[in-house]
């Protein structure tokens, strides 16, 4: 995504869920959707969100390692996440997680930008507590769901 072969303000609509929060420039990826875009073109993109009660687990298990600095923090987050992401003995590179602050920073070059949190809250589907998974799509607890869905207009 940092380097797309496509025009410029060639496209009407950039879809990306799940796939730029693994990227080593996510500033440049961004900047590369920003260039594809026709005038009033629109983007929706979906990144992990650090409100996240999946990831601050991680983070409290980051901390509890007794190693304490952002460096370590973020190299635990993406050794311990996407544990089926193996490919050819490959694992996850890299993962990161953004704020609704963050996100406006990072989507500021846009017209519009509107920002949600959703997504699943990450609860096992196990029998003991099974019981929880209505409450995902509740809207308090969507607060802290795994992603942060930004719709951007150029």
């Amino acid at each position: 995504a940092r380097h797309l072969p496509i025009e410029s303000g060639s496209i009407d609509f950039v879809y990306s869920s799940g796939v730029l929060h693994h990227s080593h420039d996510i500033e440049r990826s961004v900047s590369e959707i920003y260039r594809v875009l026709k005038p009033q073109g629109r983007a929706f993109i979906g990144l992990y969100s650090s409100r996240s009660i999946h990831f601050q687990k991680r983070n409290l298990l980051s901390f509890l390692s007794g190693k304490f600095s952002r460096q370590h923090r973020e190299k635990f987050l993406s050794e311990n996440t996407e544990a089926a992401w193996v490919t050819e003995g490959l694992k996850n590179p890299l993962t990161q997680i953004f704020s609704r602050t963050e996100c406006e920073k990072l989507f500021n070059q846009f017209k519009t930008v509107k920002i949600r949190q959703g997504g699943g809250l990450g609860i096992p589907d196990k029998p003991i507590i099974r019981w929880l998974k209505p409450l995902e799509k509740s809207e308090f607890f969507a607060k802290f769901g795994l992603g942060i869905y930004s719709t951007l207009t150029k």
